[in-house]
């Protein structure tokens, strides 16, 4: 499977429309380093695509396509030093605009999303650091899945 992952910030919009060149709308090499103080949050987000129609999930959930075997693509995040209560990973959905054109807009409470070939997938990691919480550097680990029907999950990535 040929998935390519990499990551935004938090006010990045993906545009799917009129004018597409087939190709990821983003850097997959590119680095992130946030700055977030005590009792605050800081997200980013991650981007997902594939030539292949594919699922993305971000909880470790039992999901199919109901039309049959696809690309499962599974999302897990860790930080360690922090409470995986105060990590939130959601699905973001695409809202048609005026200009006809699909903006990534919406965070969405489903686990799960089916995602046609060719069109990106971002997916927002939030953070919260309580106000307890110790000053240092935290290196998140951003893992990326794949698998289909009932085989074992591959580490595709880590970002």
């Amino acid at each position: 499977m040929a998935i390519t992952c990499g990551l935004e910030n938090q006010a990045y919009k993906y545009v799917y429309g009129v004018y597409n060149r087939w190709i990821p709308p983003f850097d997959p090499d590119k680095e992130m380093h946030i700055t977030c103080g005590k009792n605050d949050w800081s997200a980013v987000q991650l981007l997902l695509y594939s030539e292949k129609d594919m699922m993305v999930c971000v909880n470790e959930d039992s999901c199919f396509y109901e039309r049959g075997p696809i690309d499962i693509v599974r999302v897990a995040v860790d930080v360690p030093g922090i409470d995986r209560n105060d990590i939130d990973v959601k699905l973001i959905g695409l809202i048609k605009d005026d200009d006809r054109q699909e903006k990534s807009d919406v965070l969405l409470d489903t686990p799960f999303i089916y995602v046609q070939s060719r069109k990106v997938q971002p997916v927002w990691i939030e953070i919260k650091i309580s106000k307890e919480m110790k000053p240092g550097v935290y290196k998140p680990q951003i893992k990326v899945f794949s698998r289909q029907m009932f085989e074992d999950e591959k580490l595709i990535r880590t970002l």
